[in-house]
């Protein structure tokens, strides 16, 4: 019974994990709450969830540190993704009776969720690249739509369970950022 509570069992090192995903996914909430500071959330949320899945360590100070550091550079982006986010459905809505524009519309849509996929995580390797963003996105399609099917799952799970909204953020970067960081050390990032 004692490899129950124990700190080395797995049981412990489990339920440690999840506890984690919870804090750093409700400390990602509280700052996403000003909306122009969701950039820098993700920064930081990405940050701590790739430290804890590959180095067992992340703590709330890496948290605020990732989020100093990156929120310039990433507020300012997160602004440009919702200012084209807000133009494509003012145009969607003003010209939905325009057929031939729908594909390119959610084409458009399509690029910038996975520009968004990929910018963040790059942000937080120093490297301020939408480019690159683009680039990873195109050429590794297949996880791409993993994590966009991911975002999708975690949405709809969320509209019908309102409360899980205060781990979503969270728990979105605790589930790709294996993936992710799996892409970006081919690179080297």
């Amino acid at each position: 019974m004692k490899w129950l509570i124990d700190t080395d069992s797995p049981l412990y090192n489990i339920m440690n994990f999840f506890a984690d995903v919870i804090i750093f996914a409700l400390i990602f909430f509280l700052c996403s709450i000003p909306i122009f500071t969701i950039g820098a959330a993700n920064c930081a949320m990405y940050y701590c969830a790739q430290k804890r899945i590959f180095e067992e360590k992340a703590s709330l100070r890496d948290f605020f540190g990732a989020f100093r550091k990156n929120f310039i550079i990433a507020t300012l982006i997160w602004i440009w993704t919702l200012i084209i986010f807000f133009a494509l459905l003012i145009i969607w809505i003003n010209f939905s009776q325009v057929y031939a524009l729908i594909p390119i519309l959610i084409f458009l849509l399509l690029e910038l969720i996975f520009t968004c996929i990929y910018i963040f995580p790059i942000i937080n390797r120093n490297c301020k690249s939408i480019k690159l963003s683009l680039i990873i996105a195109h050429k590794h399609l297949p996880t791409t739509l993993l994590c966009t099917i991911i975002a999708v799952i975690i949405m709809i799970t969320c509209a019908f369970y309102p409360l899980l909204i205060l781990i979503s953020g969270g728990l979105y970067n605790f589930l790709t950022a294996y993936f992710i960081e799996k892409i970006f050390r081919n690179y080297k990032i």
